[in-house]
């Protein structure tokens, strides 16, 4: 089994020449990801040869069985004062929930410093 785990946090304070075009000054973005491969195989060899020699039969048979799954949750906090510099404390914030296969979910939620 493989595992990797990654986190980002990108932090655009609001007195950078950029910030105002969106008219949002400051920007957070907290990001957390994990994905897992896991894979599993086996394998069988009969070997026939009878007792004269004259004639070889082999017989094989194999399974294998191989799961994904990523995870990728990403927190985003705009228009963000000194006195609120994390990605969930924003007067703008949204979350969002990435994943695979039937545990995937989403959201989304408003906040305020």
């Amino acid at each position: 089994m493989d595992v990797f785990n990654q986190k980002d946090e990108v932090i655009s304070p609001p007195n950078l020449q950029y910030e105002p075009l969106d008219g949002l000054l400051g920007t957070n973005v907290l990001s957390f990801a994990q994905g897992t491969d896991a894979n599993i195989g086996g394998s069988a060899v009969y070997r026939l040869t009878p007792g004269s020699g004259w004639m070889t039969a082999t017989t094989s048979a194999g399974v294998q069985y191989e799961d994904r799954d990523q995870r990728v949750s990403r927190t985003l906090s705009e228009n963000l004062v000194e006195a609120c510099p994390a990605a969930s404390r924003g007067p703008t914030s949204g979350s969002t929930t990435i994943g695979n296969g039937p545990r995937a979910s989403g959201s989304s939620a408003r906040k305020r410093c």
